[in-house]
């Protein structure tokens, strides 16, 4: 009996070291993870750590079994012709280079983990078309990190070849048993999917035990970008009844002392009267920017000036600053989409320029040629990224330059890397708004402060070369040099009276880190300023999402549009708050707190004051995700053509 036990496990040696190998890849990097961001997994106790290191073989061994699966089965058919060399070196090559590339997976997400503060996502999709400045970048920024993610599978190929030869001297030409094949199928079956019972493992599953950091020590690269790319479509959530769901939705987001619902079948749908006296209109997204680093904001939290932003403090005065202001995500395409078209990013949903733009949206652009105004968009970086030439277009922006225009307008050298610098795009800004009549929408997304965060040659910083942020801070302070600089151009080009300007930011600075307050990720600045606009501090939750609806309400245009979101000069519900993604879990953030929910439950949420409930702010989460994937998937959202006379007024 032994020896039958013997001379079966030799025959099927070459799978089981494989198998082997690709766990101890997936172990040692989660050991690593842990070593390189010990603050970010400082929180957790010993007898966490080893209990989330033990349940993350249960990922490790389902990413192995989806992807080697097929090979492993390949090796293990109990015919003579499979036991030849040549077939058993076929697939053992097919597993050679699932492992190498899962191995590269491994090694970038180590260097982006410590970037973003979570594992690789389906915003690598998004990347797809960013490929060559994102190469450009890893030699230029990460030459080590580069080195190893090659290295790293030459090593394991050379050892390789080494196992195939010990492993064909142990075989010596045996055949696993016919019993071997099924045993085998049904065991990679149930570590694919976790075990027997309920739905087949997933990133959720990692956040069961209501930790962030435990669920991210569970889980390995390879696994959270197959399953969020597998997952990238949105999976139904219903929380409660339907009726329930849009009542609580509407409660929060129409405000019917200034808007008319226009269609029960369209529920987050309103109309506006309007009236007001058509300003121009200029939305400035800045790169990058978050409230940590902008000292008019740090005063207001108590925190020391840091000297990057004094141009855009200086403006402050003059306009409504918005202190508690959050982005829809971590990514650039999600908080242009709150802010052209009022969208929240969700978890496992499509995001612009990826599905979202197939159902019908109420576009910013769309809603200022409606009032007959000129529009056109402008952005530092090239013109297809993100696919944003042909979003721009949708939204309804009439002209779009990006960096191959600006460069041939202007005749300057784009940056080294990722577009134009921000002087040139707020030169060709400040032109595109001239050479037209009035009244203009300009909207500009900027580049400069992205990393890896350059500054041209002949500005001078004043902060040291080295040290925490040094390089952010010197591009955050050419940026704002930009700004200031752009802004005078305005005064003196005599459209800045009759201007309204909304600065604000796509997002945080992804490196930032923000222990203990996990809302601090999406914390950025946000100012409006200009015609009819009271100077002032507006300190409730707010989000990009709001944004649109403020413009339509600050312009005084008259319009019918859709947004998660409501106008912020007028007053808000005490349970006003604003939905943030991060990769594959999604925050409420209010004025009394925060919950971290994983569309499951709440994981975790802290308390800001005494007033916090958070069941009821659960509910509130579920019932705005609920409400809008359901009218997005059904493509109830908004629409252009529907009636006032189909009016719902309760």
């Amino acid at each position: 009996m032994r020896n039958q036990v013997t001379n079966q496990t030799r025959a099927v040696a070459r799978p089981l070291w494989i198998f082997g190998l690709n766990l101890v890849v997936l172990g040692l990097a989660r050991i690593t993870l842990l070593l390189l961001n010990r603050s970010h997994f400082g929180e957790l106790a010993i007898v966490e750590i080893g209990t989330s290191l033990f349940r993350g073989l249960l990922f490790d061994i389902s990413i192995v079994a989806t992807f080697l699966g097929l090979p492993a089965l390949m090796l293990m058919l109990p015919f003579r012709w499979s036991a030849s060399r040549s077939w058993q070196y076929i697939w053992s090559r097919i597993s050679l280079l699932l492992t190498c590339a899962g191995i590269m997976v491994v090694v970038i997400d180590l260097t982006y983990f410590s970037l973003v503060h979570r594992h690789l996502g389906f915003e690598f999709a998004a990347s797809q078309s960013e490929f060559g400045a994102l190469t450009a970048m890893a030699f230029s920024e990460y030459p080590a990190q580069l080195l190893v993610t090659f290295l790293l599978p030459c090593g394991v190929a050379f050892y390789w070849s080494k196992l195939e030869f010990w492993d064909e001297r142990v075989r010596s030409g045996r055949r696993p048993s016919r019993l071997t094949f099924p045993i085998s199928l049904l065991l990679l079956v149930l570590g694919q999917r976790g075990g027997i019972d309920g739905k087949p493992l997933n990133i959720v599953n990692s956040f069961e035990s209501g930790s962030l950091a435990r669920g991210y020590l569970e889980l390995n690269a390879p696994f959270t970008l197959f399953h969020s790319l597998r997952n990238s479509r949105f999976q139904a959530t219903a929380y409660m009844p339907e009726h329930e769901s849009v009542e609580v939705a509407r409660s929060l987001i129409l405000d019917l002392d200034s808007e008319t619902p226009v269609a029960s079948n369209y529920p987050l749908q309103r109309s506006r009267a309007g009236g007001g006296g058509r300003p121009n209109v200029v939305v400035i997204v800045l790169e990058s920017w978050g409230s940590h680093y902008v000292d008019s904001i740090r005063e207001v939290v108590g925190l020391p000036p840091l000297g990057a932003t004094p141009h855009f403090d200086a403006l402050v005065s003059e306009g409504l600053l918005f202190t508690q202001m959050y982005c829809a995500g971590q990514l650039s395409i999600q908080g242009l989409a709150a802010v052209l078209a009022g969208i929240p990013s969700l978890p496992q949903f499509p995001w612009m320029g990826r599905g979202l733009e197939q159902s019908e949206l109420s576009f910013l652009g769309h809603i200022a040629k409606q009032d007959g105004y000129r529009t056109h968009f402008l952005r530092g970086a090239k013109r297809s990224s993100f696919r944003l030439d042909a979003i721009a277009a949708l939204a309804g922006f009439d002209q779009y330059m990006g960096m191959e225009d600006i460069v041939r307008n202007t005749g300057h050298e784009a940056m080294g890397m990722w577009g134009v610098w921000d002087q040139d795009l707020f030169d060709e800004l400040n032109r595109v708004n001239m050479e037209g009549p009035d009244p203009f929408l300009g909207f500009c997304f900027t580049v400069s402060t992205h990393e890896p965060y350059q500054v041209p040659a002949g500005f001078k910083s004043d902060f040291p070369t080295e040290g925490p942020d040094s390089d952010y801070l010197s591009s955050l302070a050419y940026s704002d040099a930009c700004l200031g600089r752009f802004i005078e151009q305005a005064k003196q080009a005599g459209y800045f009276e009759n201007t309204i300007f909304l600065i604000t930011s796509d997002h945080v600075m992804r490196s930032h880190v923000s222990p203990g307050n996990e809302a601090g990720l999406f914390h950025i600045p946000a100012l409006l300023i200009g015609a009819g606009i009271s100077p002032g501090i507006h300190d409730k939750v707010c989000g990009q999402t709001d944004l649109l609806p403020t413009l339509c309400d600050a312009a005084g245009w008259s319009c019918s549009y859709s947004a998660v979101g409501r106008s912020l000069l007028r007053p808000l519900p005490q349970e006003h708050g604003v939905l943030c993604q991060k990769g594959s879990l999604v925050l409420r953030v209010e004025g009394s707190g925060y919950i971290v929910h994983n569309l499951r439950d709440t994981i975790t949420s802290k308390a800001t004051s005494a007033a916090f409930d958070e069941e009821a702010v659960e509910q509130r989460l579920c019932a705005l995700i609920q409400v809008t994937s359901q009218l997005l998937r059904e493509n109830r959202f908004h629409r252009a053509a529907a009636l006032a006379t189909f009016a719902d007024t309760d």
